[in-house]
């Protein structure tokens, strides 16, 4: 468990661009009144002495958490904050996006972080209309290694749109493309017509499915580019669509007009880690060591290659394509480990 301390001397050493304060959130979904109590105290004492060792010299940008609970619960931590703290600390870190709306006046001036898990642009869009102003977007990361492509637009683009049935969520477009799908292996066109970011102004689909299918970690680089373009322009029309006092009628058509989830991609991305059983570590441990015994074996785990022939046992094997012998053990289940 990370001490207090620890964490406070780390946000010294590192100076991020934000530190959250240290909340004791609840494991559950449900707390029971007294639980509600000690989070709140605790929560309340670490902010105190995350606002101290902000004053003692240290120009730290500190959000104060905003505990899941009522706002009676924690009627008490938001004043200390606002009667107390509010000198010292640079915003509001919310883990739940009902608390946004019992903000007392005197912090409502304050940017808001939300520390929700979004998945969606949707989510984001209702998060805004809470008045929340920073996202961790989890999505944009998980699109890319999932090999999906994002491909929407806030102000949802209103050209082609009809509303004719009460079904017309059947006719919605998808919000982005599974660039793993074999459709585009001969497809030259950009992953978005009008996107002008780096990937879509020198790639096309074709090239990077070709990438996916490779496992080249290229493909996941530009597909990481575009996604971030995509992103950046979806934060650039929500603060047009506010400014011109239409966000609402904006938000309303963009949940009209797109699916409800992002589309699942065809693979894995290259965070992804195959865990191998304890009885496979062991005998690549056997193996590692046979390699140690000869330098012209070298150690190294690679993914998992379906469809190989069932084999059991240990075995050290000459490959044509190498100029070396490599060490490779077989497992049944048509699953084949190479160690090279």
């Amino acid at each position: 468990m990370l001490k207090h301390s620890v964490y406070i001397t780390h946000a010294q050493a590192l100076s991020p661009d934000i530190v959250v304060g240290l909340a004791d959130l609840p494991s559950g979904t449900t707390a029971s009144t007294r639980r509600m109590q000690n989070m709140t105290a605790r929560t309340e004492d670490w902010m105190q002495q995350m606002a101290t060792a902000n004053n003692d010299g240290h120009c730290l940008n500190l959000f104060a958490s905003i505990l899941p609970v009522e706002l009676e619960a924690q009627r008490l931590y938001l004043e200390m904050l606002q009667n107390e703290l509010s000198d010292s600390i640079d915003g509001l870190a919310f883990y739940s996006s009902a608390s946004a709306a019992v903000i007392p006046a005197g912090l409502a001036h304050l940017p808001r972080l939300s520390m929700s898990s979004l998945m969606t642009p949707q989510q984001i869009l209702r998060e805004v209309m809470l008045g929340v102003d920073l996202f961790a977007v989890e999505f944009v990361n998980a699109s890319t290694d999932a090999g999906v492509a994002l491909k929407f637009e806030f102000p949802a683009p209103t050209d082609t749109y009809t509303r004719t049935t009460e079904h017309s969520h059947l006719h919605r477009k998808e919000m982005g493309i599974d660039v793993w799908s074999d459709e585009h292996a001969t497809d030259l066109s950009p992953l978005t017509a009008d996107c002008d970011c780096y990937t879509c102004e020198k790639h096309h689909r074709a090239y990077i499915h070709h990438l996916l299918v490779a496992k080249e970690m290229l493909a996941w680089t530009l597909l990481q580019v575009h996604n971030y373009t995509m992103i950046n322009r979806f934060f650039t029309g929500i603060r047009r669509s506010i400014k011109k006092g239409e966000f609402e009628r904006d938000v309303g058509l963009f949940e009209d007009i797109y699916e409800a989830a992002m589309p699942k991609g065809g693979g894995k991305g290259p965070r992804y880690v195959h865990t191998l059983g304890p009885r496979v570590l062991e005998r690549y441990h056997v193996l590692k060591h046979l390699a140690s015994q000869d330098s012209r074996l070298s150690t190294r785990i690679l993914r998992p290659q379906r469809g190989k022939s069932e084999s059991r046992g240990l075995q050290v094997t000459e490959d044509c394509s190498c100029s070396r012998p490599i060490v490779a053990l077989e497992i049944q289940c048509n699953t084949r480990f190479s160690v090279a």
